[in-house]
């Protein structure tokens, strides 16, 4: 069994494997899923610092932005998007995702402004 205090990194990685399986489930609540989707990577994010594991923590970041948006957490999503552009080019996949995530921030900073 993995567990947070015997193997810290497997368990995070265990936490985000269960978050993209949340997110990717078609049966039952889909809002329940968010929700236990968005908890499983916080928790991944919890061992994966930008310290310790910058490209695991930029990655799981990514797909938290991902369910947020999913779920309409607009406030959340934004700030999600601008940590991961705080990363920049430390993260492998910026080059591919740089123009996707300022378009994101953008209709995000929209989308919290009028409230949605």
């Amino acid at each position: 069994m993995r567990t947070r205090e015997a193997a810290p990194l497997k368990w995070a990685m265990t936490e985000n494997n269960l978050g993209n399986a949340y997110t990717n489930w078609v049966d039952g609540d889909r809002a329940a899923n968010v929700e236990a989707a968005m908890a499983c990577y916080h928790f991944a994010l919890e061992v994966h610092t930008r310290e310790a594991e910058p490209e695991r923590r930029a990655r799981t970041s990514w797909q938290l932005l991902l369910i947020q948006e999913d779920g309409k957490r607009w406030v959340d999503a934004l700030a999600t998007a601008r940590t991961l552009q705080a990363f920049g080019s430390e993260w492998s996949h910026w080059v591919e995702r740089e123009t996707s995530l300022v378009t994101r921030i953008a209709a995000l900073e929209r989308r919290v402004v009028v409230g949605e």
